[in-house]
């Protein structure tokens, strides 16, 4: 089996080995392939405003780290909101470039021959969800093997750009796992696992994994669940 991993907005495929030691762990013990890919856009000084973590947003601003998205995110685009009270989003993308990451995503996939799965964190959650609506982008070979999808820290990107899917395919099975100190994440689970089950996901499991924040999990164990959903999808 092989598994692709999308890092978050502002990370690259330069530290994303040791952010995701647990999962690399947890998926070569289970005989599973893994390979990072590297953001489409490497991000400007301007462009930094939504790394959350204030440290590594100061080393990326200095040159000391490439910091790479999948997408542009910016304030005053329209879109959807979240139901009060909880925090509305601050930053958002444009359809249009969710679209363009979306589709360039497909032709990777295409190129090295198709993945059983995506595993994405943050913004790579988000895109991995855009891909579920664009399984036509995908060729004959690629097509079938693609049937889980897991985000860890993911936001709601149908609810933030203000429209659902029009239908995702059953074949296709999501695990959404989440910190419960990671605020928009926790909110946004709510929403998406009635999103994807209302288009058509063929089953949608959300974990929270408790004192977690925003990160992907350390420990090999916390993956168990997720790579049994994976096996078995």
């Amino acid at each position: 089996m092989k598994v692709l991993f999308l890092h978050g907005f502002g990370e690259s495929d330069d530290i994303a080995p040791f952010s995701t030691r647990g999962l690399g762990g947890a998926l070569k013990e289970a005989g599973i392939d893994m390979s990072i890919l590297r953001g489409f856009n490497k991000l400007t000084k301007a462009e930094m405003g939504p790394i959350v973590d204030p440290e590594y947003r100061q080393m990326c601003e200095a040159g000391d780290m490439d910091a790479y998205s999948w997408y542009p995110l910016v304030k005053g685009v329209d879109g959807g909101h979240r139901a009060k009270p909880a925090k509305d989003f601050e930053f958002r993308a444009a359809p249009k470039s969710m679209d363009e990451a979306a589709s360039k995503l497909a032709a990777h996939i295409n190129k090295i021959g198709g993945v059983d799965a995506l595993v994405g964190f943050s913004q790579g959650g988000e895109l991995s969800y855009l891909m579920a609506e664009h399984l036509s982008l995908l060729d004959a070979t690629a097509r079938p093997k693609l049937k889980f999808i897991a985000t860890y820290g993911a936001e709601d990107c149908f609810l933030q750009r203000g429209k659902a899917p029009a239908s995702i395919s059953s074949d296709l099975n999501f695990y959404i796992s989440l910190g419960s100190k990671d605020d928009d994440a926790v909110c946004d689970s709510k929403t998406m696992y009635q999103t994807l089950l209302t288009a058509g996901a063929g089953s949608v499991k959300v974990n929270v994994n408790e004192g977690l924040g925003h990160n992907m999990p350390a420990d090999i164990p916390m993956y168990k669940e997720m790579i049994e959903l994976l096996k078995s999808a």
